[in-house]
């Protein structure tokens, strides 16, 4: 299954509410128009009762709808937690540590996240289900390192400072029980942002004319592949990958911070715009083994998170429980959809749930 992570707080949270918000066509066995549909329904995720009333944005779920993000407490701390149907919103308890960020969870229900401890150090952690335990996965030499995804195999991937306080992208494999620092193409930094089933890794890297350009890099050869960039763009960005090797991220032009979602395929070695998204920027962040991709794009002011499908090329807005502006920061391959929403007061974690029609 493919994993991308995000942790980002926007505005916070108001109570629990659903709503279905979005309307699209069910892609799953059908080449072209299929002849039902389905809707969104988005959940706000809620918070953790009188301890935490701040903001909160959900960063992944996994295909038993599991979510992981993070949520502020009154006093304004970031704690990780995991969110479930029966038991919803708890927090995830780190040794030590004065603040917390969940970034994944797999399907194992292993959540990769990053702490922050009392001498300012940040380090990624893996916490079990099954024991409540937390391991710390250490740096690459640095004061600080972050955590971006998990596979169901245990690996984990992200950033850490170095020794020479470079940053660089990680592969933590619960077999060696260290990280690996990835390399870069040519530049000074990297950072890693997903990887599949396959050990394979997404991210961007530094080029050696300073630039940053998304990159796959695979375990079998331990080399970087440059993805390069959508025509006018200068930079672009690597953050999701599925079981088949396709990747999505975004393509920007630096000189009018615009961006474009893309698709990297696997098969063809070729980057494309994701088609129908149309005017404004966009952000693509997760993509499903079915090549079904999440993200953000803004038009007249506003934020939206979008679902993306392949065929027939299009795309379907997703709302919050309360209007206004949607991020998503990650997907499943259930159709499972997470993120963020304006609330009432602050902005909430949304879950959105895919539900069909006329079936």
């Amino acid at each position: 299954m493919a994993r991308i992570g995000a942790v980002l707080l926007v505005a916070a949270m108001g109570a629990g509410a659903a709503a279905p918000v979005a309307e699209g066509y069910e892609t799953e066995g059908h080449g072209g128009p299929p002849p039902y549909r389905f809707t969104y329904e988005a959940i706000d995720l809620g918070n953790l009762g009188d301890a935490g009333s701040g903001p909160s944005v959900a960063a992944a779920v996994n295909d038993a709808g599991v979510v992981v993000g993070t949520t502020r407490t009154v006093d304004g701390l970031e704690v990780a937690f995991v969110w479930t149907r029966a038991g919803g919103m708890a927090a995830i308890a780190v040794p030590g540590a004065v603040q917390s960020q969940a970034a994944d969870v797999n399907d194992r229900g292993q959540v990769a996240g990053t702490a922050t401890y009392p001498d300012g150090g940040t380090r990624p952690f893996v916490w079990s289900p099954r024991t409540g335990r937390t391991t710390d996965l250490g740096t690459l030499g640095g004061q600080y390192a972050r955590a971006a995804a998990i596979n169901d195999r245990g690996q984990v991937v992200g950033t850490s400072g170095s020794a020479s306080g470079e940053d660089r992208a990680f592969l933590w494999s619960p077999r060696a029980g260290a990280m690996r620092d990835l390399g870069t193409l040519g530049g000074g930094s990297s950072s890693a942002y997903g990887l599949n089933d396959r050990g394979q890794v997404v991210g961007d890297a530094a080029t050696a004319d300073g630039l940053g350009h998304a990159f796959v890099w695979d375990p079998r050869s331990g080399q970087m592949t440059d993805l390069g960039v959508l025509p006018g763009g200068v930079v672009s960005f690597g953050r999701g990958i599925n079981d088949r090797g396709d990747v999505t991220g975004w393509s920007a032009d630096v000189a009018d911070d615009s961006s474009v979602a893309f698709l990297w395929s696997a098969r063809t070695r070729t980057m494309q715009p994701l088609a129908g998204l149309g005017a404004g920027s966009s952000e693509a962040i997760g993509i499903t083994d079915k090549g079904v991709v999440v993200g953000t794009r803004s038009a007249t002011g506003e934020f939206r998170a979008f679902v993306w499908q392949p065929r027939p090329a299009g795309a379907v807005d997703l709302v919050g429980p309360y209007g206004g502006s949607s991020f998503a920061y990650g997907t499943s391959d259930k159709g499972y959809v997470v993120g963020s929403a304006t609330g009432v007061e602050n902005g909430v974690a949304v879950l959105w749930l895919p539900r069909r029609a006329g079936r």
